[in-house]
């Protein structure tokens, strides 16, 4: 299974949101990335088994299920998430793409490619976590990335329980 849809970080239609440059947002999406539970909030905690600058191995802990991720960094680019083989989605893969048409106006493009056992077969499942992952990104804690983007120091291992989301960023949805 494979869906996508785009993410509005910057919308000159609402002044009263703070624009985020393009280095601003890579440092909210790294720490989105080493940090997960602040922005997800199934999440318990996670703990990193191996980490270099470009790459992450770390376990994820939900309620009483633990599962590996390996998280791929291109600097100023993207960010890729592979599920581990000790999950019902083995080798599914989200990958978070900065795209900037013109300069200012960004996006995140949020591509999930599905596999494994976890994937749904029925049509209404399949559309139900297509919801479930539109409205996890869509209304992600946008405004608290934008302000620990700007003010924090590079992510490190602190771990904390995330506050509920916040809304204010538009999106886009295709299915494939």
């Amino acid at each position: 299974m494979r869906y996508e849809h785009l993410v509005q970080i910057n919308d000159p239609a609402r002044p009263d949101i703070r624009c985020l440059d393009r280095s601003h947002l890579w440092r909210g999406l790294m720490l989105r990335a080493a940090r997960p539970e602040l922005f997800d909030l199934t999440i318990d905690t996670t703990r990193v088994l191996e980490e270099s600058e470009s790459h992450q191995l770390r376990e994820v802990c939900r309620g009483s299920s633990t599962a590996t991720e390996r998280v791929q960094l291109f600097p100023q680019e993207a960010i890729e998430l592979t599920a581990g083989a000790d999950t019902v989605f083995a080798g599914s893969v989200l990958t978070l793409r900065i795209e900037e048409p013109v300069p200012g106006a960004l996006f995140v493009r949020f591509t999930y490619a599905l596999r494994g056992s976890g994937v749904p077969e029925d049509d209404a499942e399949r559309h139900a976590l297509r919801q479930a992952y539109y409205y996890s990104d869509t209304f992600a804690p946008w405004r608290k990335m934008r302000r620990l983007s700007r003010t924090a120091s590079p992510p490190h291992r602190q771990r904390h329980k995330a506050a509920p989301p916040a809304t204010g960023s538009r999106a886009a949805t295709r299915e494939h």
